[in-house]
């Protein structure tokens, strides 16, 4: 059967506001490098060296401070060069060796990325969200600085809005900033936003974020041709239409193909409504999938699929070993089952980041949705999948006893080392938490107002 796929739902989609005409104005503006005439005092040099000698296949020059450079070989080539080049800087990065060469650019760069992470924190330190201490930048309240891809992302959402407090995107990045603070593993919250943004993975409002991997299709099961329909229709109606996918309704046609509409009086067998089917996935399944290492897992589009954070193996030298696993769309999955699925996990669920940076593990994740080959590598970077809405139901699950977990996972973390591991403080994981049940505020309302 053809699902109906992402191209199906763009293409269709119903847009209620018109796109902006963005307006691009190019702006050339050339500066002259050479100044026509030198302040008084300043000797006035013909050309930018002393002098030049070729001896055998070298070139010796002599700068007027006395300086002198050597380049061998080719020094034909390399005489007539150095007189059409107008400054000693040209002359002394032109007869560089490779590794001096190597060194100007990587002083250069460095010296470029000093300046632009200086005004990246100027502009953060004159923010409420945001404080400046021992050269750190920190969110208030929390006592664990921002890595710098975060800082540098920060504040280019921050810069220029002035309601960026209510920005979808800050809030994502503000609230998995925070669950990363609630692993017990210190090195996530330095190194995850790292590897995500490397690959390309996609943060969702609340601080989760997507990712794939494959899973093997349990040939005996009833209802996975109607699963892999609700999950996609569902995803697709919620996140590429933005509508609510209580109002449609899922059908048997009289020729087995399954069919949704908004309307009523559609021909075939009426199978329920289509929120509430995909939200009764995981009752309707039985083991629809499971994982190709060892073929015992119970995986359902809907349910939550966990394993104990102590079964897990934490070491970043090791990539396929204990855990769950997931990637981008540069892994290849193939050989780990039949069906690509796209999956959310949040950040304190992270167990390790590799060092490979292939894919990473984690003690948790939740299958959304099933995708064909065509969708297993790009869904993810349309700009009309709009992953910041896609994870209302299972943050929920991330929110329950959140205080509670989150204080026997630091203590289980503890047991494993023996030196002393960064704790939080209990005041501060309060202040974290009570932080991100603000998202379940944020939920109600929106019940409430649907």
């Amino acid at each position: 059967m053809s699902l109906f796929s992402f191209k199906w739902f763009r293409s269709t989609k119903e847009k209620e506001l018109e796109q902006e005409v963005k307006k691009l104005n190019l702006e050339l503006s050339e500066f002259q490098s050479q100044v026509s005439q030198k302040p008084a005092g300043i000797p006035q040099w013909s050309r930018a060296y002393k002098n030049i000698y070729i001896v055998n296949n070298s070139v010796t020059v002599v700068l007027h401070n006395g300086t002198t450079l050597i380049k061998t070989g080719s020094a034909k080539e390399t005489y007539t060069h150095l007189q059409t080049l107008q400054t000693e800087i040209d002359i002394i990065e032109y007869m560089a060796t490779d590794e001096v060469k190597r060194e100007i650019r990587e002083t250069k760069e460095e010296v470029k990325n000093m300046e632009e992470m200086k005004e990246r924190v100027h502009i953060l330190e004159n923010n409420k969200d945001f404080e400046l201490k021992d050269g750190a930048v920190y969110l208030k309240g929390i006592e664990r600085s921002l890595p710098k891809l975060l800082i540098e992302r920060f504040s280019k959402v921050v810069s220029g809005n002035s309601n960026f407090g209510t920005d979808r995107e800050f809030l994502a990045l503000k609230r998995f900033f925070m669950w990363c603070c609630l692993n017990p593993d210190a090195s996530v919250a330095d190194d995850l936003y790292d590897f995500l943004s490397k690959g390309q993975f996609r943060i969702t409002k609340h601080g989760g974020f997507l990712g794939y991997r494959n899973v093997v299709a349990v040939n005996n099961s009833k209802n996975k041709e109607l699963v892999s329909f609700i999950s996609n229709v569902y995803t697709n109606v919620k996140i590429v239409w933005k509508k609510n996918p209580s109002n449609y309704s899922i059908y048997k046609a009289p020729d087995g193909e399954y069919i949704f509409s908004k309307k009523e009086g559609v021909v075939g067998e009426l199978l329920g409504n289509l929120k509430s089917l995909y939200l009764g996935l995981p009752d309707m399944q039985e083991m629809t999938f499971t994982d190709a290492h060892t073929n015992t897992m119970d995986i359902r589009i809907g349910k939550a699929v966990k394993v104990s954070r102590s079964e897990c193996n934490h070491n970043k030298a090791s990539c396929s070993s204990g855990g769950l696993h997931m990637s981008n769309d540069q892994f290849n999955y193939s050989p780990f089952g039949d069906q690509g699925i796209l999956v959310m996990a949040f950040p304190h669920n992270v167990v390790a980041i590799p060092d490979n940076g292939s894919k990473l593990r984690v003690c948790e994740y939740f299958p959304i949705m099933t995708l064909d080959d065509n969708e297993m590598k790009k869904i993810l970077g349309e700009p009309d999948f709009d992953t910041l809405e896609i994870d209302d139901g299972y943050v929920l699950e991330q929110l329950e006893d959140l205080e509670k977990k989150t204080k026997e996972n630091f203590a289980m973390e503890a047991k494993k080392h023996t030196y002393k591991i960064p704790e939080l403080a209990a005041k501060e994981v309060k202040t974290l938490v009570e932080s991100l049940e603000e998202i379940k505020k944020e939920l109600n309302k929106r019940v409430t107002q649907v």
